[in-house]
């Protein structure tokens, strides 16, 4: 993955570019209920977060994750699992490794099937592996795909929910655990594959779908990594997409539109206003707003006994 990274930097002005900004980026970190959040002033992030993504902007838009419609430049690893996929590196990065892992047919962004990501990160075991449910940061929520980057960018949170887990249920296939001292609401399983269990939590406990019971899968984050021979999942279930503070009008505004990235600790800021002026409570607010109390969930007491 290291030298596919080099040789598409090597070949791709744009994608180099936008690399070599990361060692301007600047960050600094806010304590929020004892978890040490990172900001990233990221201006390279500025069309994803504040990208449109309603159905009348995603059909006046070609599908940049389509074959026919990507940069000359760019360049495609397979890779596959229950489908097949084309790794491409992310010509706009977060992290200093930052791919695209995107489904070669054009498929519905909530048709993640959460075993393909456990397949990249077993064969891939320095990357983690995230995803944006369509309504939860998804900037291409029409084309299936999940995002991966170097492990270690995402240290802060894979420490801290190792000291902070709660067993809420223990089976022979995996652990479950809540983490109550986190300002975001997430559920951590721990196990050796995903169990037909843990897709059963990742796709239920959710919001329902406007109008019924249905869960709106559209509304959820994944983080996935693995370490010594365990796989580990976070699964922050979403209550909106953006907070309030995005839409607001003068100084209040915050252009924050979190993604699972957002969700795991590391907030993307591509204004430095909202960098330099964001607080502790800022965060803490916006993650109150965005997350989901998953006992709210219909699913979440059946999913006990399962």
């Amino acid at each position: 993955m290291n030298s596919f990274l080099r040789e598409q930097l090597h070949d791709w002005p744009l994608a180099a570019q936008n690399f070599n900004a990361l060692e301007r980026v600047v960050t600094r970190t806010l304590t929020v209920d004892g978890f040490p959040v990172r900001l990233q002033h990221n201006p390279g992030r500025i069309q994803s977060t504040g990208a449109k993504v309603s159905p009348e902007a995603i059909s006046k838009r070609p599908c940049f994750l389509c074959a026919p419609n990507r940069p000359e430049q760019q360049r495609a690893t397979p890779f596959s699992a229950s489908r097949d996929y084309e790794i491409l590196v992310n010509p706009f990065p977060i992290a200093p490794e930052h791919f695209t892992v995107a489904a070669t047919e054009h498929l519905h962004q909530d048709l993640i099937e959460i075993a393909d990501m456990e397949a990249f990160v077993k064969k891939y075991p320095d990357y983690a592996a995230f995803y944006n449910g369509s309504k939860s940061g998804a900037s291409a929520p029409d084309h299936l795909h999940f995002q991966a980057c170097n492990k270690d960018f995402l240290q802060e949170i894979i420490a801290h929910v190792s000291d902070c887990k709660v067993l809420i249920k223990g089976t022979p296939g995996a652990q479950i655990f809540a983490l109550p001292e986190l300002p975001m609401q997430a559920i951590y399983f721990v196990a050796e594959t995903v169990t037909p269990e843990v897709r059963f939590w990742t796709d239920n406990v959710l919001p329902a779908a406007e109008g019924g019971l249905t869960p709106d899968q559209g509304m959820r984050n994944l983080v996935m990594w693995q370490h010594e021979g365990q796989l580990h999942l976070l699964f922050f279930p979403r209550a909106k997409h953006r907070p309030d503070c995005f839409f607001a009008e003068g100084d209040a505004q915050r252009l924050i539109s979190p993604g699972a990235l957002d969700m795991a600790g590391v907030l993307i800021l591509p204004r430095h206003e909202d960098y330099d002026r964001l607080t502790a409570a800022d965060v803490r607010r916006v993650y109150d707003e965005v997350s989901f109390y998953y006992k709210d969930s219909p699913y979440f007491s059946h999913a006990l006994t399962l």
